[in-house]
C-alpha cells in the first residue's frame, strides 16, 4: 500500500515540474505554462487508458477463471458475478478507447 501512495506521489511531483519548466532565459509566458500543462494532461490521459486497459483485462480474466470454478461448483461462485466482472471489465476497456478531447 505505502509502495502505491509513494508511486503516486512521485508521478504527481514529475507532472508538476513538467508544467511549469520553462525557458530560464526569459520570464515564463502564459503560452508556455499552458503548453506545458497540455503535455502534461496527455500523460495523465495516456497513463489512465493504460489503467483501464490492464484493469478491464484483469477483470476478464477473473471471470473466466470464476467461470471455471463455476462450472466445477455451481453453489460455490454465483453466475451473476461471473457476468458483472466480464461486463465491467468489458466497459473498461471500451473506455480506454474513448477520444481525449480539452
Amino acid at each position: 500500500m505505502k509502495r502505491k501512495i509513494y508511486a503516486i506521489f512521485f508521478t504527481l511531483l514529475n507532472v508538476s515540474e513538467a508544467v511549469f519548466a520553462v525557458n530560464r532565459n526569459r520570464g515564463p509566458s502564459f503560452g508556455d505554462i499552458s503548453q506545458n500543462l497540455f503535455g502534461a494532461e496527455m500523460g495523465v490521459h495516456d497513463f489512465i487508458q493504460a489503467v483501464c486497459i490492464i484493469s478491464g483485462a484483469a477483470l476478464i480474466l477473473g471471470a473466466f477463471i470464476q467461470f471455471m470454478k463455476y462450472r466445477r461448483n455451481p453453489i460455490a461462485t454465483k453466475l451473476s458475478t461471473v457476468i458483472l466482472n466480464l461486463f465491467i471489465g468489458l466497459i473498461l476497456i471500451g473506455l480506454a478507447f474513448v477520444p481525449f478531447q480539452l
